[in-house]
């Protein structure tokens, strides 16, 4: 078995744990709420400080200077597992890019602000899927 980041800091059951616990925070009428790559990356610096360090990719956005964040790999593994099928239970959407400027989120009290819109990238959205549907 390889020694993948993903298996190594049980990433799938974090996802899982935040996307489950976001619904009992912020119920909807229409479904489980959406989260960004981005508000899961900070959510695991947040709940998982010892690993989130360890695994030494910071949360990402702008002006972080490297390719490889913690929010691109989330968005592109659990991309890559949904389209697989080894992951079932979550749904991903897409927020077009166009006319968003900027969006941006809070992180221990600076601002993260994404570069996929104005790079022409969608913001990529995940939530669990809904047992009703």
């Amino acid at each position: 078995m390889t020694d993948t980041l993903w298996e190594r800091f049980d990433i799938g059951n974090k996802i899982n744990a935040i996307l489950r616990d976001i619904v009992k925070d912020d119920p909807q009428h229409y479904g489980q709420p959406f989260f960004t790559a981005y508000q899961l990356a900070i959510e695991i610096s947040s709940r998982y400080p010892d690993d989130f360090a360890a695994m030494g990719k910071p949360v990402g956005g702008e002006g972080t200077g490297q390719p490889n964040s913690l929010s691109q790999y989330l968005a592109g593994e659990i991309s890559r597992r949904i389209k697989s099928g080894k992951i079932r239970n979550i749904e991903i959407a897409f927020v077009h890019s166009r006319y968003v400027r900027e969006m941006t989120f809070r992180h221990k009290g600076e601002s993260v602000r994404a570069s996929t819109p104005e790079a022409g990238f969608p913001i990529s959205i995940f939530r669990l899927v809904s047992e009703s549907d």
